[in-house]
């Protein structure tokens, strides 16, 4: 029997382990092209992908606020992390109809108060015609038939002297 040397041994197998994943490659290669996979050469490139998501945004902190009237914010007089303090205007609003509907408000006020105002002269003038008239009434009942009759026949009248 002929010896082979253990360096030819070492490459013999290398060669043969060579020669199989050739093999076993080439056959992966044909079964993914039937599979419609694509075979690419690779090399160094850039690659782009857009992402999209759908989901809710949600603040960290969270302030609820209440305000006297309602309506469309005209001016901002603070940014964001600015400090404000009580009773510091934060906006102002578009007053829209707002002015005019005070002008209205405050005409029928003086209207009323004018009409309150009439009622009470005419109520004191109303008032005060009405004392008279019982004042009258009363007088008239107290001195209505009434007759000066004697309770004696004579009187005598006496007179002091004035010094």
């Amino acid at each position: 029997m002929v010896e082979i040397p253990k360096r030819k041994k070492l490459w013999f197998f290398v060669g043969v382990i060579a020669l199989v994943f050739i093999i076993v490659g080439s056959a992966f290669a044909r079964q993914s092209s039937k599979n419609g996979a694509e075979i690419v050469t690779v090399t160094r490139r850039d690659l782009a992908e857009t992402v999209t998501i759908a989901g809710t945004v949600e603040a960290k902190t969270v302030s609820d606020l209440g305000f006297e009237v309602s309506g469309i914010v005209y001016d901002v007089y603070v940014k964001t992390d600015d400090t404000v303090y009580a009773g510091a205007p934060l906006v102002t609003l578009n007053l829209g109809t707002l002015p005019a509907e005070l002008q209205s408000a405050q005409a029928s006020l003086a209207i009323k108060r004018a009409e309150v105002g009439n009622t009470l002269t005419s109520l004191d003038a109303v008032r005060e015609k009405q004392d008279t008239l019982v004042e009258n009434a009363r007088r008239t009942l107290l001195s209505e038939g009434l007759v000066a009759e004697p309770s004696s026949s004579s009187y005598t009248l006496t007179r002091t002297p004035k010094f």
